[in-house]
């Protein structure tokens, strides 16, 4: 996918996503004309994308150019607009864009379902992930070492309270 992309294109959009990457679809194959397009990921039925369709040298300058088009971009409507952006001015263009996505995944419980909602609101307060991180890289090697350890002693602990209740879940640990 990267081969299908101008170098500094490249290195724009992998210096902007390093920590997003995992929130997001990059595609180069799917659409005729578009050099990459950005889709949420886990939400196939979304409509929102980012498009950088083509390059074009502006001849006043020289200075090569994108065709930016991105849904939403705006807060105010959900028309289609079409930008040309020299490379520095995509990250501002994608930083819209990701602020707007954030804005729309924001649960609301007029338009989302208000049971799940009434969970939300319960559960959120009492769970906070402190890595920053903790979507996109895993547990050092250190910390995979440490929770072994944890579930294996768990399981010596209860291989030793062994009763018909626990049976199952130490020959399950065996397994």
């Amino acid at each position: 996918m990267k081969k299908k992309l101008p170098l500094e294109l490249l290195y724009i959009i992998e210096h902007y996503f390093q920590s997003k990457a995992h929130l997001f679809n990059f595609d180069t194959t799917s659409f005729v004309g578009k050099l990459l397009r950005i889709t949420e990921k886990g939400d196939t039925k979304s409509p929102f994308y980012f498009d950088i369709i083509q390059t074009v040298v502006s001849k006043k300058s020289n200075v090569i150019m994108y065709d930016v088009s991105y849904l939403p971009n705006s807060s105010e409507h959900l028309n289609l607009d079409v930008f040309y952006s020299h490379k520095e001015a995509i990250v501002d263009h994608l930083e819209k864009w990701i602020q707007l996505l954030k804005a729309y995944n924001t649960k609301s419980t007029i338009f989302d379902d208000p049971i799940l909602q009434s969970y939300y609101e319960e559960i959120k307060p009492t769970i906070k992930i402190l890595d920053p991180d903790a979507d996109s890289a895993p547990f050092n090697y250190r910390q995979q070492t440490l929770l072994v350890e944890m579930y294996d002693e768990m399981a010596r602990r209860v291989e030793e309270e062994k009763n018909n209740s626990t049976r199952n879940i130490c020959q399950w640990r065996r397994a």
